[in-house]
């Protein structure tokens, strides 16, 4: 039995590197190799950072794995022979592999060893409650030597190892797979598909994190999540090695916004082109409009601190918001007991006091949703024409709900008598900007009430 599930693994190995995934393939003369997107215009004053390039995807300094602690395979399997199973007993000599399995545990980083080519190293890890595996593997730096990871599960009825996912970036870059498993055991290969190093170990960590976003998994180029033009997406780094990969395609040049809001700052938004070709990094919390060439695009988002774990950021790549768009007023609310609509002689308008909510959703020209807009709701008060406003971001259904407090009160230069007492309020200006641009509003006049008077 254990020949035949060891066999089973060599012949899965022995296939080519996976391709780039169907939905996301491009023929090679439509890859971005020449594109330069750092013509980029910021809509606030912030620096745009071009990274060095040290190979095509560029690694994250930050995520460099501490191996002063780490625990040596190849000294273990020595001092440790009691914990083998029996698949660590057995290592099958083929003409290409050879596989060696030893246990794992999450959260500690493990180094080893590849002494010929072709040479598979095997690692089981137990799963012993559902949620999402990460497997990071920091590699050789060498353009000569490229390992390959890889995530197994053995099937309990048919005894046979089925692959799970796969990570085959190529020589010299850091590989790393995420998948959502159930309790079962699985397997962790490193493979060696071109080259080796006999006295530099690579070195890997698995995490395994209870809960995670339903994006997941987006753990490296295969598992991007795939958008058409625009992008917009709400996620979480569910551990300190989560990263989160999306793949645009633009059909036809244009300008775009980029924005990714976050509470915290320390994220890294890395664009590639295809052929994993580095083209810029932006920084979280700000705007940028940049020109992009028609083609596809990939993008990184990396954790650069512990303290975005769990933390729900928004990134989105949208159409700007021009003075065309179209915001809708579905409702304002008011303190003060004067909200709802009512008709003092001028039209049927939102009523309000001194703190007010106002909720809506913007649309552009074309009729499209504004996702992840700004979105700055202003009034005038009578009194000394004192603007009130404030900006908050639509959703990713173009909503928006904007709080402004403290109005203060109305003049009353207006008056309306019923039956039973006279209002007294102002009419004022209710003003939508999206950026620096005022749009369209379904609603632009609202009756500022002051106070009544029984009659």
């Amino acid at each position: 039995m254990k020949k035949i599930i060891m066999a089973s693994l060599v012949a899965v190995l022995m296939i080519p590197s996976l391709a780039f995934a169907s939905d996301n393939s491009t023929s090679s003369n439509t890859l971005l190799t020449d594109v330069n997107i750092q013509e980029v215009k910021k809509t606030e004053d912030n620096e745009i950072k071009v990274i060095e390039k040290k190979s095509n995807i560029v690694e994250v300094e930050q995520r460099t794995l501490d191996t002063s602690n780490a625990i040596n395979i190849n000294t273990k399997k020595e001092m440790e022979e009691k914990l083998v199973n029996p698949l660590k007993t057995n290592r099958m000599q083929s003409e290409d592999s050879q596989i060696s399995s030893y246990s794992l545990s999450p959260d500690l980083v493990y180094t080893d060893l590849i002494t010929e080519e072709g040479q598979v190293n095997a690692y089981e890890y137990t799963v012993t409650s559902p949620g999402k595996l990460t497997v990071y593997l920091e590699t050789i730096a060498s353009t000569s030597v490229d390992y390959n990871l890889h995530v197994f599960k053995l099937n309990e009825s048919t005894n046979e190892l089925e692959e799970q996912v796969s990570s085959t970036y190529g020589p010299g870059v850091h590989e790393q797979i995420s998948k959502i498993v159930e309790v079962g055991t699985y397997y962790i290969l490193v493979q060696s598909v071109q080259g080796f190093d006999a006295v530099n170990p690579y070195a890997f960590i698995i995490k395994h994190s209870a809960t995670y976003s339903e994006n997941e998994p987006n753990d490296n180029i295969w598992q991007a999540n795939s958008y058409t033009n625009t992008l917009y997406t709400r996620d979480t780094i569910d551990n300190g090695f989560d990263t989160d990969w999306s793949y645009l395609n633009i059909t036809s040049s244009k300008e775009l916004i980029v924005n990714m809001r976050s509470l915290s700052s320390n994220y890294q938004i890395d664009f590639f082109d295809t052929n994993l070709n580095y083209l810029l990094t932006l920084n979280p919390n700000v705007n940028y409009s940049i020109n992009f060439p028609a083609g596809q695009y990939l993008i990184r988002i990396t954790p650069l601190s512990t303290d975005t774990l769990n933390q729900e950021y928004v990134f989105s790549v949208q159409e700007p918001v021009t003075s065309t768009a179209n915001a809708t007023i579905t409702s304002i609310t008011s303190d003060g007991g004067v909200q709802g609509k009512v008709d003092y002689g001028y039209g049927r308008y939102w009523r309000i006091k001194s703190n007010i909510t106002v909720n809506g959703q913007l649309k552009n020209a074309n009729g499209t949703l504004a996702k992840n807009a700004p979105v700055t709701v202003a009034v005038v008060r009578t009194i000394n024409n004192t603007v009130h406003s404030n900006t908050g971001y639509t959703d990713g259904s173009g909503n928006f709900s904007i709080s402004i407090n403290n109005i203060g009160p109305a003049a009353g230069n207006y008056s309306f008598y019923n039956i039973s007492s006279t209002h007294y309020y102002d009419i004022i200006p209710l003003l939508v900007f999206s950026g620096n641009n005022e749009v369209n509003s379904s609603e632009s006049i609202l009756y500022h009430f002051a106070y009544s008077m029984y009659n």
